[in-house]
């Protein structure tokens, strides 16, 4: 009996470890950025292709609302702002999300880590936006824009 709590004490702390190891790319941005994840089995996906053409005109929300989009495919590396990333395959936030290599998601993570939407299909702009502006932490953020334009 013993033998097996530590057996399951180890295989806990050891996945634990490599969790954390594998999300380090995504917790560089906590507190800092908010994370749209857009997970396609392949770039022809008509989800995608839609997700794309909706984002590709709003760069300026996007700026403005501290919004980083991450891309990923199996097996590629992950694509950050359209640049891609050397630091991190896509297999291991595909794992840490448990989204299936042949599924179309869209996830959005707030500046605290923590995962605010979730989706099958593309997200418009415009709700994107909306649910982004509705959140306590982006409120804050356009009354302090909005306190510093006064006093300009």
């Amino acid at each position: 009996m013993r033998m097996h709590f530590i057996l399951g004490a180890l295989l806990i702390s050891s996945t634990m470890t490599a969790a954390s190891a594998d999300s380090a790319l995504l917790d560089r941005y906590t507190w800092n950025n908010r994370l749209l994840l857009i997970f396609t089995p392949d770039q022809n996906h008509a989800e995608y292709i839609a997700q794309n053409r909706g984002l590709a005109s709003v760069e300026a929300g996007l700026i403005d609302r501290d919004l980083m989009v991450f891309r990923m495919m199996p097996g590629e590396a992950v694509t950050i702002d359209n640049n891609l990333s050397n630091a991190s395959n896509s297999a291991a936030i595909y794992r840490d999300f448990a989204i299936e290599t042949s599924e179309f998601r869209v996830l959005l993570i707030g500046k605290d880590g923590t995962l605010k939407l979730t989706r099958s299909t593309a997200v418009g702009a415009t709700d994107l936006f909306e649910l982004i502006d509705s959140m306590p932490m982006r409120q804050m953020e356009m009354q302090t824009q909005s306190s510093s334009i006064d006093r300009d």
